[in-house]
């Protein structure tokens, strides 16, 4: 699965589009906040044409409230 393209970043969503098989394939992704958005947008833009597995593992935050 090829990184194609990163078609937004805003807010706390990136959307981003893979190439699979000659299938063009959307991805939706909604982060705990916008640094983390920009930052996986980053990450997805400097690796475009690579396959998404080269990305690795990225550790999102998680979403909890706090007290």
């Amino acid at each position: 699965m090829l990184i194609e393209e990163v078609t937004s970043v805003k807010g706390r969503e990136v959307m981003f589009t893979c190439t699979l098989d000659g299938k063009q394939h959307t991805y939706d992704f909604c982060a705990p906040d916008e640094k983390v958005v920009q930052k996986l947008g980053t990450i997805l833009r400097d690796n475009v044409g690579k396959p998404l597995s080269s990305v690795g593992t990225i550790e999102i935050p998680s979403n909890k409230s706090e007290s």
